[in-house]
Parts: structure tokens; sequence; C-alpha cells
């Protein structure tokens, strides 16, 4: 039981915390499960299947609303992100990633420091793609995060949020509400189908992670409607910052 509370209580911040900022649910939840005892299949495997969760608390909190969402954006995520998440997923299994944490730590910490220089990103909604040549790099940015999220626990919320402001013009928090919806739920359901079936997720421990990311998600998307966009932004500078720095150190301590 006493374990359990400790599952319960983690899946809660993490995705509350990821249901504000966009991401990072993986940098807390992951490695707390690496720590009491799962290898790093298992622990990844369960962890995806937990932060399924998360994009299900937030469409359970905005059910009211979708049909305020874009529908285009979301097939992309579907028809050109599924496919990714599922090659992602196969060829991370029997990879060891310390590499890639350390590009993609750095890149993470880039990405805060970005947001902190560029100070209009995010907060103004700006053009879609409109020519073959800017769907052509969208689209590719998109396939490229979608496999990356099914590669690695962590780190693809925050940048799909980004792609999603950069390459298709949302502002910040609309860009939270569909990697939510999309990565957290929809991908992670892939990719956690993929492990299951290529790999192994501890079912033990998936009442009290499910229940906490669910809560998590739904409080954090309530909380997050309600701040402004600016401290939304701040909260994602520290999220990528922070996040960056904890992939460098895991890189360097497995």
């Amino acid at each position: 039981m006493f374990i359990h509370l400790i599952l319960l209580i983690v899946a809660f911040a993490a995705n509350f915390l990821a249901a504000l900022s966009g991401g990072g649910a993986g940098f807390i939840q992951f490695p707390i499960l690496i720590f009491l005892g799962l290898p790093f299949a298992l622990a990844l495997g369960t962890h995806k299947v937990a932060v399924v969760f998360l994009g299900l608390g937030t469409i359970f909190k905005k059910r009211h609303d979708l049909n305020k969402f874009d529908w285009r954006m979301s097939m992309l995520m579907i028809f050109i992100g599924c496919p990714a998440v599922i090659l992602g997923t196969v060829s991370i299994i029997e990879v060891n990633d310390s590499i890639a944490k350390v590009v993609l730590g750095l890149l993470t910490i880039g990405i805060g420091i970005y947001n902190i220089f560029k100070k209009d990103f995010g907060l103004i909604e700006t053009s879609q793609p409109s020519t073959p040549v800017q769907w052509l790099v969208s689209c590719t940015a998109l396939f490229s995060i979608g496999f990356f999220s099914g590669s690695f626990s962590s780190g693809a919320g925050l940048f799909a949020t980004v792609c999603l402001i950069k390459f298709f013009g949302f502002n910040i928090r609309t860009a939270i509400e569909q990697s939510l919806i999309w990565v957290g739920g929809l991908w992670n359901f892939v990719g956690a189908l993929t492990m299951g079936t290529f790999g192994q997720i501890n079912w033990s421990w998936e009442p009290a992670l499910i229940t906490g990311a669910f809560l998590g998600g739904y409080i954090g998307t309530y909380y997050g409607n309600k701040m402004k966009l600016k401290w939304i932004k701040l909260l994602f500078i520290a999220v990528s910052i922070l996040s960056g720095f904890m992939l460098l150190i895991s890189a360097y301590n497995p």
C-alpha cells in the first residue's frame, strides 16, 4: 500500500505540472519508476500507459469545448504522428539512449533559452502553413516529434508544444491543450500498445499511476485555463530548462 501511495502522489504531481506547462511528466514519473526497481524498458511501457490518462483527464475537462479544436491539426496528429510513434517505440526497445539524452537535454535547454529571448513566442497566434513547402516542413517536424515520443520517456510534450506554436501558429495555451490530448493521450496510447506488444508493462502499479495521471491532467487543465499566457510561458521555460538538465544528469547517471 505504501508503494501505491507513493505512485499516486508522484503521478498526480508529475501530470499536474505537465498539464500546466505542456509536458515534463516523464522527467518526474519515469525516473521514480526506475528508482523503485523497474528496468528501463518495463518502466517505459508502464509510464506510457499511465500518461495516456493525462490526456484523458484533459479531454474530460475540455469535453464541452472539443468542437473548438482544429480538427485538421488533429488529423495530422493521428495520421502522421501515430505511425512515427510506432516506429520510435519499436526502435528504442533494445537501444541505449544515453547519447540521445545528451542531445535532447541540450535541445530542451535551448528551447527554454529561446523562449526567454523571443518575448512574443507563444503569446500570439500566427498564420498556419499555406504553401506546399511550408506544409512539408511542418509535417516533417511533427513526424520527427512523433518518432521521439515513441522512443523516449520524456520531453515529447514540450517539443510538440513548440512545434505547434512555431510551425502551426497556435498560441501557447492552445498548443498545450492540443499536445496534452494528442501527445499525452493518443500518442502515448499507441506507444503503450506497441510497448505492450513488443515489451512489458507492470500492470500491478497502473491503478495508482492512472488515478494520479487522470486527476493531475484534469486539475492541471482547470488551473491552466485560468492562468495568463505569460505565466504559462514562464512555467514552460522553467520546466524546459529544468527538464534539460535532468536529461543530462540521467545520461551520465543511468
